[in-house]
């Protein structure tokens, strides 16, 4: 949870991000197929592996993101984001769905208490 705190306030742990929840990951594609509030977004942090085997290849490398899109059919990932990305994106205001500009405090899950 260091890192998810490092990047926003307000940080809730959700078992269903771990691993150890089975080989079927259902908890986490049911998180990711959730659509949340509008204006808002809901950052999942946590290791590569729960979402690798959820989204299949290629494996997130360190410090890489996804931006997934809940749907009819259950989520979309729309784009990946390296590292070398963040820094750009940082000086960037961040622009919502319907044009509101997104707070740094939106909904936060991370895999680890």
């Amino acid at each position: 949870m260091d890192h998810a705190r490092r990047m926003l306030t307000t940080v809730t742990p959700r078992n269903e991000i771990r691993e150890a929840q089975g080989n079927n990951h259902a908890g986490l594609k049911q998180l990711l197929a959730t659509p949340v509030k509008a204006g808002t977004n809901r950052w999942i942090v946590g290791h590569g592996t729960p979402f690798h085997a959820v989204a299949g290849a290629p494996h997130f490398s360190e410090g890489e993101a996804a931006v997934i899109r809940p749907d009819t059919s259950g989520w979309t990932v729309v784009a990946r984001i390296a590292v070398a990305d963040w820094q750009s994106l940082g000086n960037a205001p961040w622009v919502c769905p319907g044009g509101s500009v997104c707070r740094h405090t939106d909904e936060v899950a991370s895999a680890h208490a």
